[in-house]
């Protein structure tokens, strides 16, 4: 017995949404960790005196999180891809 094609497409739809959600993921867990790696960073540079180049840091880290936030708040827009966040953090 053969599965009737709109079955099909919405099973293809449903894993290309879940695949969708995981992948946005894995960028913002990217840049959360680029974050912490540039907060290292700067930690390190102000231990051993250089405030300049930890400003420079400082400023990238910013940066970095305010991507990390905007993410957040435009590419998750379904409950389903929040609640899948919600859980991996």
């Amino acid at each position: 017995m053969s599965v009737p094609e709109h079955l099909d497409t919405v099973v293809l739809s449903g894993r290309l949404r879940q695949t969708n959600v995981l992948t946005r993921l894995e960028v913002m867990y990217s840049q959360l960790a680029l974050a912490f790696t540039f907060c290292r960073i700067a930690e390190t540079e102000v231990t051993f005196g250089d405030l300049k180049h930890a400003r420079r840091v400082v400023a990238k880290t910013r940066l970095a999180c305010n991507s990390l936030a905007e993410g957040l708040e435009n590419r998750i827009q379904s409950i389903e891809s929040r609640l899948v966040l919600r859980r991996r953090l």
